[in-house]
């Protein structure tokens, strides 16, 4: 139950579009005057957060309108920042898809390797070894080819750094940042779908979906 209480708090933090104010720290301090890291912090909060995490991606589900999951593991490194999602699932890009086929496709297109980076800046829990970071995906796309009843199609995926959509649990739409954050292992990010290219069709999903797990 504490589990579920502490990520659900984190989602609520997160979707509210709010600048990130500790959502994974216990800390209540506070401080009014923050200076921007210095290079020599950044690096070493990502040398802290370089390692193997395991944990899911969460999605609203376009069907169901409930949040669904997916089991994923990424990867991140220093002091290049490089993060990679090892298996993210195309099926999540099917949401928002009017087309049937071109779902049908998505859905059992396996996984793919997402390439991107993350950007330490400052918050005032930074001396509870709390960071936040912005979270994007290379030149904010990614590409690949897969194949239905044996013919290729080219897919590319267009990501955006803020995003206005609806949440399921809300009739007003709701700001998403590419940001995210981590403490003592635990790590979410947010990847901001906006548009999803098939072939010569061009779909705008506009879709948020987060990563959430642990060292």
């Amino acid at each position: 139950m504490k589990k579920s209480r502490q990520l659900l708090a984190i989602v609520l933090c997160m979707i509210a579009g709010l600048s990130i104010s500790s959502c994974l720290s216990s800390s209540d301090d506070n401080q009014n005057t923050l200076q921007p890291l210095t290079q020599a912090q950044k690096e070493a909060q990502l040398r802290e957060m370089a390692g193997i995490y395991n944990g899911f991606l969460y999605f609203t589900n376009d069907t169901t309108s409930h949040t669904d999951s997916i089991a994923v593991n990424w990867t991140i490194t220093a002091p290049d920042s490089a993060i990679i999602i090892e298996n993210f699932p195309t099926a999540v890009l099917a949401n928002g898809i009017s087309d049937q086929n071109l779902r049908k496709m998505l859905y059992e297109g396996g996984t793919r390797q997402l390439y991107g980076h993350i950007r330490p800046y400052v918050n005032e829990h930074n001396e509870d070894k709390y960071y936040t970071f912005l979270m994007t995906p290379n030149d904010y796309t990614m590409s690949f080819t897969t194949q239905q009843e044996g013919t290729d199609h080219q897919v590319k995926v267009e990501f955006a750094y803020q995003m206005t959509a609806y949440s399921p649990n809300s009739y007003y739409p709701i700001n998403y940042y590419s940001n995210g954050e981590y403490n003592t292992g635990r790590f979410i990010g947010f990847l901001l779908v906006k548009d999803v290219k098939i072939d010569n069709s061009t779909f705008t999903t506009g879709r948020a979906c987060y990563i959430y797990g642990r060292k």
